[in-house]
């Protein structure tokens, strides 16, 4: 095979490997919603309950937007957790049934906490970090 025929395929090859590339770049991001691709997300803020006590004061030497004060708010996620099951064991010395942990499952808890949310110019939203350090957005409400 001439070396111009062989630089020639491979140069076909990889064109055709960049035009199939660039025809998946509309679907980027395509699938299950993530933070940072879906437009104010709806995260799943409560009403502060009438016994909750309000959050610490921010710093002395942290500069407070007064057009935009930060607000603290609940919200309410979901875990995944390792749960012990429990069951019955028949103990032989004691001729009884005795309460023992049998395994572990893991399931999903809802865990409600107060969150501190900031005003972030450049989205024109509050906003807050999350346990994972993602930025997540506070939903608009009017």
């Amino acid at each position: 095979m001439p070396k111009f025929l062989r630089i020639a395929l491979a140069l076909f090859i990889m064109s055709v490997s960049f035009f199939l590339a660039a025809l998946e770049i509309p679907h980027i991001g395509e699938g299950a919603p993530d933070w940072h691709t879906v437009k104010r997300p709806q995260i799943p803020v409560q009403s502060i309950s009438s016994d909750s006590c309000p959050p610490p004061a921010p710093d002395e030497n942290c500069e407070i937007n007064r057009a935009h004060p930060p607000i603290a708010l609940d919200i309410s996620t979901t875990v995944c957790v390792s749960e012990p099951v429990l069951g019955w064991r028949y103990d032989c010395e004691k001729k009884q049934w005795v309460q023992d942990c049998v395994g572990s499952h893991a399931v999903s808890k809802w865990v409600t906490k107060t969150v501190t949310a900031n005003w972030i110019d450049t989205i024109h939203c509050y906003a807050f970090y999350d346990d994972y350090g993602r930025l997540k957005m506070v939903p608009e409400y009017r």
